[in-house]
């Protein structure tokens, strides 16, 4: 009987080994383009001499909106929702991120705050042809769309705040500590982007395909891609960016929506 069994199987995996492949399908004709792997960051010198840093779906005659990720991101972030593309194009959205300073390809300048991004988000859209635009801001990114919102209202569709604020909290701890200190608690993390993009096992993210593989490559390119290593101080310096004044954004007459998770414990309700 066991002589037999053997038999039985290296007759079958003869079988196996000679069996026919699945058909593939016939190309009629060879591509003459390839396909992309999401748009490239693009650069552009503003009347003062800086180099900014962007990025551009670019898709003609789709609504333009100004997207602006959470703290830590480089332009190339906003690929992280791509996971919904298909509504994306389905809605006709075409999606502009204009790179903070120190991060990714951008160089950090010193001093550098609040005005100096409005002015560069203002230098793109100008470049691109935007007049008018929507804007989507997801957590860390708030305070920055409230600074664009205030400076720019005239020229807002609509804003989408996104587990996102306009400010840190009052009395936060984060903003009763000195540079050194913040520098010694965020180096270990932006350092190692599993740690800066680690998330829980009941993230909701864990039911999107291949996210955390694509959040740490977002966190490699965000502190490592011009060879930085690493370096925690333009994280530092957003940090207590976030623990300046609120921007006043009295004169937005434009619709504005928030969206917030219940469950969000960085981000929370109050």
């Amino acid at each position: 009987m066991k002589i037999l069994t053997l038999a039985l199987a290296a007759a079958l995996l003869a079988g196996a080994a000679h069996a026919e492949p699945p058909t593939v399908s016939k190309v009629a004709d060879l591509p003459t383009a390839f396909d992309d792997l999401g748009p490239a960051v693009q650069s552009l010198t503003t009347a003062e001499g800086r180099t900014v840093h962007f990025v551009d779906t670019g898709e003609a005659g789709f609504r333009p909106v100004l997207f602006i990720g959470g703290t830590g991101t480089s332009a190339r972030a906003f690929g992280m929702t791509e996971f919904m593309k298909s509504m994306r194009q389905q809605l006709k959205l075409r999606f502009i991120t204009v790179e903070r300073n120190g991060f990714g390809d951008t160089p950090m300048t010193p001093g550098w705050g609040y005005d100096d991004y409005v002015a560069e988000v203002r230098a793109v859209l100008d470049h691109l042809g935007v007049e008018r635009f929507a804007g989507v801001a997801i957590s860390g990114g708030g305070p920055y769309m409230a600074q664009i919102a205030a400076a720019m209202p005239e020229r807002l569709i609509s804003v989408h705040m996104l587990a996102a604020a306009t400010q840190r909290p009052a009395g936060d701890m984060l903003c009763k500590l000195g540079t050194d200190q913040l520098t010694g608690i965020m180096k270990s993390q932006v350092q190692n982007p599993r740690t800066w993009w680690g998330f829980g096992k009941e993230s909701p993210t864990r039911q999107i395909p291949g996210f955390a593989d694509r959040a740490y490559e977002e966190g490699a390119r965000a502190f490592f891609v011009r060879g930085q290593m690493g370096d925690p101080a333009p994280e530092v310096a957003e940090i207590l960016r976030y623990c300046g004044p609120v921007a006043d954004i009295s004169a937005v007459k434009a619709p504005a929506f928030i969206y917030q998770g219940t469950a969000d414990p960085l981000v929370t309700m109050a």
